[in-house]
């Protein structure tokens, strides 16, 4: 049996910036912020606000010091969820059990699936059309999958031995341990899954505790990952932000067609079609009285993007 896990980096803040379609964060800098008693702080941010200075934990006025265009987006716990709704819909596609892997992945069981007929470009193709960047790992177990899209990119289906190989030499930082437990093992000199491994299994959850010596029997394959399966909830939806106001037909046609684009990714996983599509757009500010909605019956459910 195989599996293959995407792995979303930086989800909330990937979960946030999707919603923003002029958000370039590969040319400008980004942070995700976190409001707690009526202050912003630094949650996460992109490669370009790191190099310039901003770090988790500062406060949203002297990041912007640092930072002169600094694009910032409040932390949502909805749409973190969303966005790993979303791509759990869109990989219907490639098998028909999907599942969620909390706090930040998805696993694919390809059971009764030839692995080699799954291109690991489809899949992340898959994810950015829905707006979304992810790691894509193929591996024999859901644990080997995850911990090998934690460090790489893209990683094929190895064979066992190979793929054994490649797991002991990745740092713990792989394998979801709670951060307290990470720094006590790196204090006592382990640092990587081989070393993790080669100590005893009561040592480990008499020191280290129940999370710790449950990933020890994962990586051990004594203990199986736990995957219930993914279950659709409810309408697909889609929603984006648009920072600059919109007065021309084109321009709103092109947003649509990029929301559209998504919800028929995501519905096409779900092995279904769309019959009644609803679009709503909100003004700035919220006004209700500038609220526009419409509903097309589309007559008979379709996936065709040309709708």
């Amino acid at each position: 049996m195989s599996f293959v896990c995407l792995l979303i980096p930086h989800l909330p803040l990937q979960a946030a910036l999707r919603t923003h379609p002029e958000a370039d964060s590969a040319q400008r800098p980004v942070a995700l912020m976190h409001l707690q008693r009526g202050r912003r702080t630094v949650h996460s941010t992109n490669a370009i606000a790191r190099r310039d200075g901003v770090r988790k934990g500062m406060e949203l006025s002297t990041a912007r010091g640092l930072c002169d265009d600094l694009l910032w987006v409040d932390a949502c716990d909805e749409q973190t969820q969303h966005t790993l709704d979303a791509l759990a819909d869109a990989l219907g596609q490639f098998s028909p059990v999907v599942s969620l892997l909390p706090p930040d992945a998805i696993v694919v069981n390809l059971a009764g699936i030839r692995p080699e007929t799954v291109a690991l470009n489809a899949l992340t193709e898959a994810a950015l059309t829905l707006g979304i960047q992810a790691h894509v790992a193929m591996g024999h177990t859901p644990f080997a999958a995850r911990a090998l899209a934690t460090v790489h990119p893209q990683s094929p289906l190895h064979s066992p031995s190979q793929e054994q190989q490649a797991l002991a030499t990745l740092p713990l930082s792989s394998i979801q341990l709670p951060p307290d437990v990470l720094d006590a093992l790196t204090v006592v000199g382990i640092h990587t899954i081989d070393a993790f491994l080669a100590l005893p299994s009561a040592a480990v959850a008499r020191r280290f505790g129940a999370v710790a010596h449950r990933r020890w029997r994962e990586a051990k394959g004594i203990q199986a990952v736990a995957l219930p399966p993914y279950r659709p909830q409810g309408p697909v939806a889609e929603t984006r932000t648009v920072d600059e106001p919109i007065d021309r037909l084109d321009v709103l046609g092109f947003h649509l067609k990029a929301l559209v684009d998504r919800a028929i990714q995501r519905i096409q996983g779900r092995g279904r079609g769309i019959r009644e599509l609803t679009v709503l757009l909100i003004p700035a500010r919220n006004d209700p009285a500038g609220i526009y909605q419409t509903v097309l019956d589309l007559g008979r459910p379709q996936t065709n993007a040309s709708l």
